[in-house]
């Protein structure tokens, strides 16, 4: 017995088809990117190395599986100049997000240990700045456009920004994010509490961050302190040497004066004669003494002098120590 197709139910039948696919689009948009990250976070497994500097960084599920995601790499400067390449060489560069993958320079020196996985945060967050909807979006720069204004006065800070102006044109708030996300504490709660979503302490990386500035900061309070100090004896340390030897010559003059009229019997008593000595014997010792403070005064500044061109050689080292990129032949 055969019936006919009831028009209603085709109709239901085809609503119901079209809901399920867009159904299934939406979740492709919507969810597209979080099942591509648990497929691609599923299939890595981080070096021995990388396991270290990740243990580091208290990552919460969303922050971790973000991380794998991007499928993090340790390498040394010659593969880390293929995976991450600049144009602007006025900064160290530490790491790089390039195509949904992070690149960490490998850092030897361990003074600057706290580098890894500070850059690595910095990455990390560059991956979720990427993956954020523009509604999102919107909201997360007007809570890091509003902690800017709080620190761009800060050097450390304006600097970088500076740089990343340079090298980077249009990814300010972008890197601003990352900054923020992995160097500054005492941040808005707000904000605090979207950082939240990728770690469980992140105080823990604005410690290891301030660590490893902190060796570059005593070296540049030194430097500067030292540069101060030279600058201001230069001009004093040589017209105290110039004073001292028109005062020597003074003397010299004064005594044969004196020497002159002791021999012709110039002077009308010997008390007279002794005073008239004292007075030369006193400058002389005065002078003496003089020499003496300059010539401690000219140790400590040629030593001064020795000291600052040693930090600028070991301030050169840790930037070097922490830049992953070959200077180009020809460009200093």
């Amino acid at each position: 017995m055969s019936h006919t197709p009831n028009p209603r139910s085709r109709l239901l039948s085809s609503l119901i088809s079209l809901v399920i696919i867009a159904c299934v689009a939406w979740g492709g948009l919507t969810y597209g990117s979080d099942i591509y990250d648990a497929v691609v976070a599923s299939q890595y497994q981080p070096s021995s190395a990388m396991q270290e500097v990740i243990d580091q960084l208290e990552l919460t599920d969303k922050g971790k599986r973000l991380l794998y995601a991007s499928q993090p790499s340790l390498q040394d400067k010659a593969e880390f100049n293929t995976s991450c390449q600049s144009t602007e060489r006025t900064a160290a560069i530490l790491g790089c997000y390039h195509v949904r993958r992070i690149y960490v320079y490998n850092v030897q020196n361990q003074e600057l240990r706290g580098a890894k996985p500070v850059a690595t945060a910095h990455e990390l967050l560059h991956a979720a700045y990427e993956r954020l909807s523009a509604s999102d979006r919107q909201h997360v720069d007007e809570l890091v456009e509003a902690e800017y204004q709080k620190i761009k006065n800060q050097p450390v800070i304006a600097s970088m920004v500076q740089y990343y102006e340079q090298a980077e044109p249009g990814e300010r708030v972008n890197e601003l994010h990352s900054i923020i996300g992995s160097q500054v504490g005492n941040i808005g709660s707000k904000l605090e509490e979207y950082y939240s979503q990728y770690f469980r302490n992140r105080a823990v990386i604005v410690a290891l961050s301030d660590t490893y500035q902190t060796v570059f900061d005593k070296v540049e309070q030194e430097a500067k302190s030292l540069r101060q100090s030279i600058s201001s004896e230069a001009t004093q340390l040589k017209a105290d040497q110039t004073q001292y030897k028109a005062d020597i010559e003074q003397l010299l003059a004064d005594i044969k004066t004196f020497n002159t009229r002791a021999q012709n019997g110039a002077f009308q008593s010997q008390i007279a004669f002794q005073r008239a000595r004292s007075q030369l014997v006193s400058r002389q010792k005065q002078l003496e003494q003089r020499r003496l403070s300059l010539n401690q005064r000219a140790d400590t500044y040629n030593a001064n002098v020795t000291r600052l061109n040693q930090l600028s050689i070991r301030a050169q080292e840790l930037n070097q120590s922490i830049n992953g990129i070959e200077q180009p032949k020809g460009q200093l």
